[in-house]
């Protein structure tokens, strides 16, 4: 049939035929990318709310969309080295808040967070619509941080307020609760810094996490 043709038609027919074989090899696949919005990321490029689109070629791996992702958040971080800073990022899945490896296969849908704190399973949004168990988690927090705010410690058990102390006035010992140092970085970036100003202390130039639990340790000898 293809000889038989003018050879406009044949030129046709075949440009068609090659441009569907490269549509078949370069088939893509979308990934959803987002920074997250722990505080400890916040501290890490100091901008919320960044996402996009990723398209790349199937097959291509975690580390690949990672990179893609940086080439379109970089220029909105406000300091030199942005990309430096995005890179120390690492890549959880937005679904079950698990690690990924640099390796695995991007898979078309997924959606990707990159953040040094692992998101909420469904991400922030769900987190943040979640009923009355995700307030009765937030309380403790709110009220460390505004005890720290205005200067006072927060109220401990009757206990803990025999051991001669004024009425009123808590051990830092006891607002850390005898927590050990592994127990300590379990905890959220923003209640370790609450812990710390509930103390007396002072976050200025702490950035790392660790550095954080180091200034609870300290602080709470130092009381």
């Amino acid at each position: 049939w293809l000889k038989v043709c003018a050879p406009q038609t044949q030129h046709r027919f075949l440009l068609h035929v090659a441009v569907c074989i490269v549509a078949v090899e370069r088939a893509m696949v979308r990934v959803h990318v987002a920074v997250g919005d722990d505080e400890a990321t916040f501290l890490t490029v100091f901008v919320k709310g960044l996402e996009a689109d990723i398209d790349v070629d199937d097959g291509k791996n975690i580390e690949f969309v990672k990179n893609r992702a940086i080439d379109q958040f970089w220029s909105a971080v406000p300091f030199c080295h942005a990309a430096a800073a995005l890179s120390t990022l690492r890549v959880f899945d937005e679904a079950t808040g698990d690690e990924l490896a640099d390796g695995d296969v991007a898979q078309e849908g997924m959606r990707l967070v990159l953040g040094q704190e692992p998101p909420p399973p469904g991400g922030y949004a769900a987190a943040a619509a979640a009923s009355g168990e995700a307030d009765g988690a937030v309380a403790p927090t709110l009220a460390t941080a505004s005890a720290a705010r205005f200067g006072k410690a927060p109220c401990v058990s009757a206990s803990a307020a025999t051991t001669g102390r004024g009425k009123g006035e808590a051990p830092a010992s006891a607002a850390m609760g005898g927590r050990s140092r592994e127990e300590l970085l379990r905890l959220p970036v923003r209640e370790l810094r609450a812990l710390v100003e509930g103390a007396g202390g002072s976050c200025t130039g702490l950035v790392e996490k660790a550095e954080l639990v180091d200034r609870v340790l300290e602080v709470s000898v130092a009381r």
